[in-house]
Formats: structure tokens, sequence, C-alpha cells
């Protein structure tokens, strides 16, 4: 128990600074200080990544390799990418985009260290009684709005086991979300990403007539929407980003931006078709379909043509708000595939394979996920980010799975009440699921 705390406090350290990373660029206009030069951000950042190796080689050791091998197969193929870019690279700028993209791209390493159940619920822990108290100091330096979501992301996690909470933490978690729901309608993803939690808890009354089978038809919905959509879309049948011409009405947000200015947004308004075209238009002229243009580089773009000439020198942008598209960029269509894969292996685990049923709720998280990395998810080096690979690793955990909904009902407790981890018996016989799973 000891050994595990000193670990997940040395994990804890690395959540903290990718925290940090999730607002710095917000909270550097607030305090009028540098906090994105690369001078700082790349060390911290590494300090973040070798403690999150460190801790993979740990547990590596222990876990069935089957269960994770897309993700070791994405980590290496991003390797190869990474290795690739130094070849690619022309320009300073070239390079400063390989060395940045490096960290998220190597961040889908933490999904094995957090499968074990002591060390998720401390650091959880940890973070509820150190990282939250210290966003309302945040709020003091008015960072903007639309950037509390990325920090208070967890918070999503914690939806799901709502109903064996006791009311006061239901309470916090209730706050929470109205607080992200109002504070800024206009930050979409952050709305959307602590409604879904919601509306899939509302599978939670029907759990005793709701079988894993119809729990995996409505994944394998989710995994063929973007898909689908992707198609209906260059096929010029229908685009479902172009909202603004299928209602009526004004529906603006007033914002404010990173730079700290007010601004008005059109919340039905197409932000994302022209990165498709670019993406793709950039695909075809360098025929790199099959495995991208490496981290190195990015899209050529005319909407923000002239800011990437005037910043960088070069036309291109080397990063989107839309992750997928990032993936293709810079992996190619093999790097798409085998993203897909871990995604649906995690969903396809935790559905038809747990045997309770938060398992496979976040299961179909997990599928949601992947249909939102077609719209936003951007791969950063950041808590957002990272808190999705900490769901897939839930997902694909076999020491989740094999709890029933008692034994998840205490570890949950667990998190908020430090008596109920002395009753979480699961980790006296981890090596017995291990077994089992081999």
């Amino acid at each position: 128990m000891k050994r595990e705390k000193l670990i997940s406090n040395i994990i804890f350290l690395g959540i903290s600074i990718i925290s940090f990373i999730s607002i710095s660029v917000y909270l550097e206009n607030s305090l009028g200080l540098n906090l994105t030069n690369p001078i700082l951000i790349w060390p911290i950042s590494l300090l973040a990544l070798s403690i999150f190796f460190a801790q993979n080689i740990h547990s590596s050791n222990k876990y069935n390799r089957k269960l994770f091998i897309y993700i070791n197969i994405y980590i290496l193929w991003n390797i190869i990418s990474i290795i690739r870019g130094i070849f690619e690279a022309e320009t300073y700028w070239h390079w400063k985009s390989l060395i940045s993209n490096i960290f998220p791209l190597m961040l889908p390493i933490i999904t094995v260290i957090f499968i074990k159940p002591k060390i998720l619920q401390i650091t959880i822990s940890n973070y509820l009684k150190i990282l939250l108290p210290i966003f309302f100091l945040f709020l003091i330096f008015l960072i903007p709005s639309q950037t509390y979501g990325f920090y208070l992301i967890p918070i999503t996690f914690l939806i799901f086991f709502l109903p064996d909470y006791q009311y006061r933490w239901i309470a916090l978690i209730g706050l929470i979300t109205i607080f992200i729901l109002f504070s800024n309608l206009g930050a979409r993803s952050n709305v959307i990403k602590f409604i879904i939690p919601y509306l899939i808890l509302l599978l939670y009354p029907f759990k005793r007539w709701i079988s894993k089978h119809q729990l995996f038809i409505l994944c394998n919905i989710l995994f063929i929407i973007p898909v689908l959509l992707f198609w209906l879309a260059i096929s010029d049948v229908f685009n479902i980003f172009e909202i603004d011409q299928y209602i009526e009405g004004d529906y603006s947000e007033v914002k404010i931006n990173s730079k700290g200015e007010n601004e008005k947004e059109d919340l039905t308004a197409d932000t994302r078709t022209f990165i498709y075209e670019e993406v793709l238009s950039t695909a075809t002229k360098y025929n790199s379909w099959i495995i991208g243009r490496s981290p190195a580089r990015g899209n050529e773009t005319e909407w923000f043509g002239k800011e990437m000439i005037e910043n960088f020198g070069v036309n291109e942008r080397f990063k989107n708000e839309v992750a997928i598209v990032n993936i293709f960029t810079w992996t190619g269509v093999v790097g798409v595939f085998i993203y897909f894969m871990i995604f649906y292996q995690a969903s396809f685990y935790a559905v038809t394979k747990s045997n309770n049923i938060y398992s496979k709720l976040i299961g179909v998280f997990i599928a949601f996920r992947w249909v939102y990395s077609w719209v936003e998810d951007v791969n950063n080096f950041d808590l957002n980010y990272g808190m999705l690979w900490i769901l897939i690793g839930f997902g694909l955990s076999p020491y989740f799975r094999k709890m029933n909904d008692l034994e998840i009902k205490i570890w949950a407790r667990g998190i908020f009440d430090k008596n109920y981890r002395n009753l979480n018996l699961k980790n006296t016989i981890e090596d017995s699921i291990l077994i089992s799973e081999k």
C-alpha cells in the first residue's frame, strides 16, 4: 500500500504538470508572463513524460501484453513518424513542430499506468484535494472561461459513478457541471464532454434489462457514424458541420479569446469543413495519404495562410483543432487505422468482457470519444488528452473489468473517503486476475 501510494504521488507530479500546461497559454496572458516559451514548456513536459515512461516500464512487466497491442503498435508507429520528421524538417518552425508534437504522440504510454485501481484512485483523489482548489486560484487571474473544462476534465470521469456517491459529493460534481455549462456556452467542446456522460448515465437504471450485446451494437453505431458522415460530406450529400444552413435564428455567444479580448461567436458557424478540405488537398498534393507528412509538417492553408507566413515564414498549419486530421497529417491512414483500433478494442473489452455496469458505460463513452475526435479533442500534451488515455486504460484494465458493481462502488467512494480504500480488497487478488486474463 505504501509503495503504491509513493508511485501514485510520483505519477501525480506528472499529472500536475500537464494540468498546468492545459491552461498555460491563457494564464500567460493574464499574468503577463511567457509561460509557453519552449525553454520552460519542453523541460517540464520532458519531466512529465519521463515519469510516465518510467512507470510504464515498471507496469508493463505485469500486464497481459495482448490487451495493449494496438497502443504499443501506435507508439511504435509514432516513433517511426518522429524519426521521419528529422528528415522532413526544413526550417526552425518545422523542428519546433516536431519537438512539440513528440509529447502528445507519446502520451498514450500513460494508458498502462492507470489500469491498476489503487493508483488511479489515489491519483484522482490527489487531484480533488490539490489541483481542484488551485483552480479557484486561477480564477482570480481571470483565465478565459473556455479553459475551465480543460482543467476540470477529470470530473467527467467521476460522473459515471454518481449513483454510488454520497450526497455531498454528488452536489460537488453537480455544481462543477453547472459551472462549466453556464460559464461559457460558446465553449462547445466543454459543454459536450460534460453533458454526454450524463446522457450515457441514463442507461444505469436499466442495467438489468440492457444486455452487453445491445450496448456493443450502440458502440458499433458510434464507430460507424463519423466515417459515414465523412463519406456523405465528401460526396456533397450532407455536411453536418454546415448546421447554420438547417436552422434559423441568432445563436451567438460573447467569449474571451486567448488574447483576453471579447469576441462574438456564432455557435452554429462551420469551423471544421475548411480544415478537412485543406488537409485532404495537402495529402493529395504531396501524396502523403498512407504514412503522412510526419509530425514536423502540417497542412498547407489558405484560411490562415497570411498569418502563417507572417508568423512562421511557411504556409503550413502545424496543428488543427481536430484530432483525427492531425493524426492523418502526421502519420497517415496507417496511423488513423491504428488509432481507431485502440478505441475499438478498449470499447469492446469494456462493454463485452466486464462484470460491472460502470465499465460498460465508460466503454460507450470511449466510443463517443472516437466520434468526437473527428470534431475536436485536439492532440495536446495536456490533461484533456491525458484523460482520454486514462479512460481507454480503464476500459482495457483487467482489474476494473473483473470487479462487480459492489467492488466498483467501494473503489469509487474511496476516491473521496480514505475509509473506503481499506475495504477495496481487489488489489489482494490482482495476480490471479492477470493469470486468468492470460
